[in-house]
Formats: structure tokens, C-alpha cells, sequence
């Protein structure tokens, strides 16, 4: 299987890229330039673009892939195409088709040569070919230059250096479908991410989302749309419509002190941590004014929980990874919820913690839920 493999030119010398950490700021890699936009993320001086209360770091790459040809961009997110007809090319990729009310840039990649990438309005999965790495805009100096916020950019890193993307996952290139005629229906059991890694794209008004057999499974172990705890497994003391807040409610009460009795912990059917949540509104670009309802918490686990934070689940229920990813799977779900048995010790990956967790979905429970979400999207 190819690879991609990342570098930087830093000052004269070119440095490789293994991590988020590895690459440098960009223009210049030290200090400030006049008429540029900089701000500290995560404790660093980058220089960032700010659209629409958002902000991305900017950041140069070079790709390389160990055969001939030209070099495909994968795409950072998931996302629809929409160009700004400018002198380098610039192509962003929304979480829904540009125009749309509340449509939220997720990425901009820069320099790609015209032509090579999908057309406006087309729906592009993660990894997939966004266009060819090229000098437009900036002749003589071949690169990519990508934009995202931070916690995608570092998973996107990631994902290229342990092979999750690859310059052959997606064979058929850049010419993404468009969206318009799409003909695609969904029923709650196969979601958009789903769909998406088999080359199909949901309208924005039949994006539903409600129980899957591996969601019910998980809820049966970690709890209900108002569940909570403050720290301990059966803690709560008190009943709270968790399903009724708003996200920010829910992440100010999550970020309390410790001792302070309004703490919350774990939320809802899934039992969701701060730091999960934090990165969950982040990665999916959730209104902070959103309501926890029950389909935004099934949203969460399809596109987030058991799909882009854990791809080896969602590789074994796309069919992507073969039937040797199930255990992967079955272990990435023991990580990520503490009411799941591992795969390889039939106890829960969190047994026995100070937070009194312990397993009753068993090693069998979970390989019968993946293969039925398996065989469901076979269907589709």
C-alpha cells in the first residue's frame, strides 16, 4: 500500500513531519510580519485566519507519495467544495454547501493546480484527493498550504503517519460527484459518515439521526439521553434534564471545581467527558446554543464517538479494514466507553478505577452490534 509522507522547508534545510507538533509557524517561523493576522493557540504564536468566530492555523506541508505522478492533497475534513476564484487557487470545504444558513468553513487549502480538484458543491470525504500539489499562486515553490483548527489538524497528521490515509483509499481521484441530483436515503441505521466512505452524500434536509443497533447497545451500558454523573458512576444524586440544556450549559457546569456540588461529569446516553465534549462541539462546529436533544447525542456518537475519534470502528462497519479490524474495533470501543468489555480480556478496559466503572457488554454483544451495523451498510 503507498504512503504519504510529509515535510517542511524550514529556513534552508527541510525537516520531516511526523506529528502537528513537527511543523513550524508559518511565514515567518519566527517572530511577527507586518500585515499578517497572528494569536497564542495551545501556548504558541501562530499566524491564524479568522472566519466567522472561528480560527485556523496556517500551516506549509509537502506531501510526497512513493510512487510516480502527481501528488494529491487528501482532504483535511470531510466537506463540500466551494472556491474563491482567486490567484492561488484557494478551495474551502464547509460542513454543508456554501449559502446554506449556518454553512461553516472546516478547512482551506491553498496552491492546487486548476483543474485537478472536484467541482463547486461537491461533497469530498476525509482523505480523499482534494486536487494536485502545485506552485499556483506561489511560483516555484511547490506545497500544500492548509488552514483547519487545531484539534482536526492534529487528528489529520495523525491519521497520514499510521497509514489511516492513504494516497489509494480513495482510487477514484478528485471528481467528487456533485451535490445537486444526489438521489440518497438514510435510515438511521447507516449515517452520513457512513455513506460517505461509500461515495455517497446526504441532502442536507434528510440528515436524521436517531438509534443504531450499536448506539442502543452502548446507551444500555452507559446510560439515558438525561444521564449524568459528577465524578463517581452513580453519583448524580439529583435528576437533571440534561437532553433540555444547551451545550454551553453543559460544558460550564462540566468545567466547575471539583467540590462544587453543580458539577457535572459524564453526560448523557453515551457519557460524554469534558474533554470529549470539548472536542466533539469542536471537530463537528456544534452551536455552543445547540440543545443535548437525543438526535444531537446520537449525531455525536455516529459522526464523532465511533467514527472520526475511533476510525477503527468505523473502518470495520464501512467494510474499509476486513474482517481482521473487528477486534480492533471491539478494543477502540472498550477505550472509549467504560460499559464495553475488551476484546482481549473480556473485562472492561476500565475495571476497577477510582471512578467505579466497571463492564456488562460483553466481548459477543459487541461483535453482534458491529456486525450488524456491517451488514446494514452492506445493504445500503
Amino acid at each position: 500500500m503507498s504512503r504519504y509522507t510529509i515535510t517542511e522547508s524550514v529556513g534552508s534545510h527541510v525537516e520531516s513531519v511526523r506529528r502537528y507538533e513537527d511543523l513550524a509557524k508559518h511565514q515567518p517561523s519566527s517572530g511577527r510580519q507586518p500585515g499578517r493576522d497572528y494569536a497564542t493557540v495551545d501556548g504558541h504564536l501562530e499566524e491564524v485566519r479568522h472566519v466567522g468566530g472561528h480560527t485556523y492555523i496556517k500551516k506549509d506541508l509537502i506531501f510526497a507519495v512513493d510512487n510516480d505522478g502527481a501528488v494529491n492533497i487528501p482532504a483535511p475534513p470531510k466537506g463540500y467544495v466551494h472556491y474563491l476564484h482567486d490567484g492561488t487557487n484557494a478551495v474551502r470545504l464547509y460542513d454543508r454547501p456554501f449559502g446554506q444558513p449556518g454553512a461553516t468553513m472546516l478547512a482551506q487549502v491553498l496552491h492546487m493546480r486548476p483543474g485537478t480538484s472536484p467541482p463547486e458543491g461537491s461533497r469530498v470525504a476525509y482523505g480523499a484527493p482534494l486536487g494536485h500539489m502545485s506552485d499556483a499562486g506561489s511560483p516555484g515553490d511547490i506545497h500544500a498550504h492548509i488552514e483547519m483548527e487545531p484539534v482536526a489538524f492534529r487528528r489529520y497528521i495523525e491519521d497520514i503517519e499510521r497509514g489511516a490515509i492513504t494516497p489509494d483509499r480513495h482510487r477514484s481521484g478528485p471528481n467528487a460527484a456533485p451535490l445537486a441530483g444526489a438521489d440518497t436515503k438514510a435510515d438511521g441505521v447507516a449515517g452520513r459518515d457512513t455513506l460517505a466512505a461509500l461515495g455517497r452524500a446526504l441532502q442536507p434536509s434528510q440528515q436524521h439521526y436517531g438509534p443504531t443497533p450499536l448506539s442502543d447497545l452502548i446507551g444500555r451500558g452507559e446510560g439515558g439521553y438525561d444521564s449524568f454523573n459528577r465524578g463517581r458512576a452513580g453519583d448524580a444524586g439529583t435528576t437533571v434534564a440534561i437532553s433540555q440544556m444547551t451545550i454551553g450549559e453543559i460544558m460550564r457546569e462540566q468545567s466547575l471545581p471539583t467540590a462544587n456540588p453543580q458539577r457535572l461529569f459524564a453526560v448523557g446516553k453515551f457519557q460524554m467527558i469534558p474533554g470529549t465534549v470539548r472536542e466533539a462541539v469542536e471537530h463537528l462546529h456544534i452551536d455552543r446554543n445547540a440543545r443535548f436533544t437525543p438526535e444531537l447525542q446520537e449525531r455525536v456518537f455516529s459522526e464523532f464517538l465511533v467514527s472520526d475519534k475511533r476510525p477503527t470502528v468505523r473502518a470495520y462497519v464501512t467494510g474499509e479494514g476486513g474482517a481482521l479490524t473487528l477486534g480492533r474495533a471491539q478494543l477502540a470501543l472498550a477505550q472509549e466507553f467504560a460499559s464495553v468489555a475488551d476484546p482481549r480480556t473480556g473485562r472492561g478496559y476500565y475495571d476497577g478505577d477510582s471512578a467505579g466503572n466497571h463492564a456488562s457488554i460483553s466481548v459477543r454483544e459487541t461483535q453482534q452490534a458491529l456486525d450488524r451495523m456491517r451488514a446494514c451498510t452492506a445493504r445500503t
